[in-house]
């Protein structure tokens, strides 16, 4: 999967979703060949964005964090192994 940061704070992300990668809701199984643009809220402006092989994360201008794919081994940072 990939996942870019613009720089007006827009997230897009395509490629396989295996584990929820892509952070769109979608299936597991899907493949999105093209980039779609991560909906997040308006209020929700993005400063930095990491990508890990199965997981990704965001910090916003408000000092917030935000993560989604493979919860193995608990590297989603929220308490439990859950893949979102």
């Amino acid at each position: 999967y990939t996942a870019c940061l613009t720089q007006h704070g827009e997230v897009y992300t395509f490629g396989s979703n295996e584990f929820g990668t892509l952070g769109l809701g979608l299936a597991e199984e899907e493949e999105i060949l093209v980039p779609l643009i991560m909906p997040l809220d308006a209020s929700i402006v993005v400063r930095a964005l990491s990508c890990g092989p199965f997981h990704a994360a965001l910090c916003t201008h408000d000092q917030r964090v935000y993560t989604w794919g493979c919860g193995e081994s608990g590297r989603l940072g929220l308490g439990d192994e859950d893949d979102r």
